[in-house]
């Protein structure tokens, strides 16, 4: 479509976010409808673990949040015990034995910032129940006539709210459920949707590892996107998680299947692998990969480690400082702080 355009033409802009085109009721030539093409395709890519959906809508709902998941690339399905699982599998909440709070920040290209803030509270006989809020912001964009002239700006963001429950289940089975509702604002258009995820995760302790499944964001949209009903970016996961019997190392990898984006290998199937090496009792080294980083190259050989992460984890008494870096082809690395504390 953009292609088509010529300068002097003056037409309804679209941004393709998520796989649909959101219409708006401002002029671009064609030279700037480029460049707010190009630039929302940038914003269109999210965390090596997971770029935002290419054929739904509300694509955020497919981003992992949490410095440790991305350090080791989102191959986190499986792994217990961690409050960020909840963005993987929500069974991952099971295992937590103490009230625990953290927050995430993380710096993208261009001007897109994103923020979660989250919350777990175990209570006796019922489960880990856990709380979250997920924003996501796009920065400032420019609104020109057919001339080329500012006219002013608009902006777009996203956010949602996230309520999970996690339990034991006959010792070795642990399940977990979340339900959310996400608001989507581009300009002067916005909608909702709810969802849910569910997940288990299988503990094999004789093997020292654990086995998880789940699915995510099964529901639908509220309200019409500038006419347009949305779908949700439904997506299926499973994963292993294995400590090695004679190394402080713990391996994970994942099979991911996005229901609207099918990779070009493995039967439509994304994988990712990552790894949390334990230096010390304060001191945690990772690094991952994703299978998803190959469509980042601009040309075959180069940007050879798009898709790659790394990242290290610090203790200091009851406090846990977490960082990990994405590296994303031809732009600057994703960079995700995390702070956590047990109260």
């Amino acid at each position: 479509m953009v292609e088509q355009l010529t300068r002097n033409e003056q037409v309804v802009g679209s941004i393709p976010t998520g796989g649909s085109h959101f219409k708006r009721g401002f002029t671009l030539n064609g030279e700037i409808m480029k460049r707010i093409m190009l630039r929302a395709g940038f914003l269109a890519i999210g965390c090596c673990s997971c770029l935002l959906a290419g054929g739904s809508g509300f694509p955020f709902m497919r981003m992992e949040t949490g410095a440790r998941p991305a350090a080791m690339a989102g191959a986190f399905t499986a792994v217990p015990a961690d409050p960020y699982g909840l963005n993987c599998n929500p069974a991952s909440l099971n295992g937590i034995e103490d009230r625990l709070a953290s927050i995430t920040y993380t710096d993208y290209f261009m001007d897109l910032q994103m923020g979660w803030l989250g919350y777990c509270h175990p209570v006796r006989k019922i489960g880990n129940i856990s709380a979250s809020v997920h924003y996501l912001n796009y920065g400032e964009l420019e609104r020109t006539d057919i001339l080329g002239e500012n006219l002013g700006s608009f902006s777009a963001s996203d956010i949602m709210l996230t309520v999970g429950l996690a339990r034991l289940f006959r010792e070795k089975w642990a399940y977990g459920l979340t339900f959310k509702l996400a608001r989507s604002q581009l300009a002067e258009f916005s909608s909702e949707a709810v969802a849910c995820d569910a997940g288990l995760i299988l503990d094999v302790p004789s093997q020292l590892m654990h086995v998880g499944l789940a699915v995510r964001n099964l529901g639908s949209s509220l309200s019409k996107f500038d006419q347009v009903w949305e779908k949700l970016p439904l997506t299926y996961r499973a994963g292993l998680s294995k400590q090695l019997a004679h190394l402080p190392l713990v391996f994970n990898i994942d099979l991911i299947r996005y229901h609207h984006d099918e990779a070009r290998t493995l039967a439509g199937f994304y994988w990712a692998s990552g790894g949390e090496f334990t230096l010390s009792e304060h001191v945690k080294f990772r690094f991952g990969y994703h299978s998803k980083g190959s469509d980042q190259r601009l040309t075959e050989g180069s940007d050879r480690f798009s898709g790659a992460s790394v990242g290290f984890s610090i203790r200091i008494r009851g406090y846990v400082i977490d960082y990990a870096s994405l590296f994303s082809g031809p732009l600057k690395s994703v960079n995700h702080f995390t702070f956590s504390t047990r109260l």
